[in-house]
């Protein structure tokens, strides 16, 4: 797997616990026909996860990894066309990948 150029870091709150599920639950149908076709525009990593230490929120985490700019475009824009109603509250967050670190 290539190095990431473009990071994009997104939560999304949701009302309730039962539209979180329901967020979810059609990722988790959707996740190779959606995934699949981000990889065909660039991306190269995407982890979906729950936030489980603050009480009272019902919020999900996107952190995608691209492989530059234009790719993240195309990508946004497929994310865009797909997105779900209009009750979840989302921060999108984007930057540069300055400094890496994994352990071997």
């Amino acid at each position: 797997m290539s190095d990431p150029k473009i990071i994009s870091f997104n939560t999304i709150d949701f009302p309730s616990e039962a539209h979180l599920q329901v967020h979810l639950s059609n990722i988790e149908k959707r996740s190779e026909e959606l995934f699949g076709k981000m990889e065909q525009y660039g991306l190269l990593r995407a982890t979906v996860s729950q936030v489980f230490n603050k009480d009272g929120v019902n919020r999900v985490t996107w952190h995608l990894e691209y492989r530059d700019e234009a790719a993240m475009e195309k990508c946004r824009t497929l994310l865009d066309s797909n997105a779900q109603g209009k009750e979840q509250k989302v921060v999108a967050n984007r930057g540069v990948v300055i400094f890496d670190w994994a352990a071997k």
